[in-house]
């Protein structure tokens, strides 16, 4: 926030508890568990696809890499 807008570290520190307090107050605790949830599954799904990912690219790709045995 400091370096886009310009705004003390402070001052974003405060704005970001203020704002995450009024949305808990408006939509409810159990609004914010559910949003929580939502946002940490598609984080460990794009995790879990780029992981997946690299690991049979590199695979296909090197020799070296083609087996964890190798690796080690």
């Amino acid at each position: 926030m400091t370096g886009l807008t310009g705004l003390s570290s402070s001052a974003a520190c405060m704005l970001l508890a203020v704002v995450v307090i009024l949305y808990v107050l408006v939509g409810g605790m159990r609004t914010s568990l559910i949003a929580d949830y939502i946002h940490t599954t598609i984080l460990y799904a794009i995790l879990l696809t780029f992981a997946f990912t690299l690991a049979f690219t590199f695979q296909a790709s090197s020799d070296m890499l083609s087996s964890p045995a190798k690796i080690h």
